[in-house]
């Protein structure tokens, strides 16, 4: 077993904390007149999504590697 595997099960349940917030704001948007702090919102959840999953492809390859 590798040592990685704690650091990876906590990015993983990083990754679904943060999927599950994106969907439950997307549920929130309004269809018109989107408010400016709910885009700033979602691109901040978007980029912390992109960055734990660029975390989790680094360890699943340097497990490879």
């Amino acid at each position: 077993m590798s040592n990685s595997q704690p650091v990876h099960s906590q990015i993983t349940t990083e990754i679904e904390a943060l999927e599950k917030k994106i969907r439950a704001l997307k549920e929130r948007l309004p269809a018109h007149s989107i408010p400016a702090a709910l885009v700033l919102e979602l691109d901040e959840l978007d980029e912390q999504l992109s960055n734990a999953q660029q975390r989790l492809e680094e360890i699943e390859s340097s497990e490879t590697g």
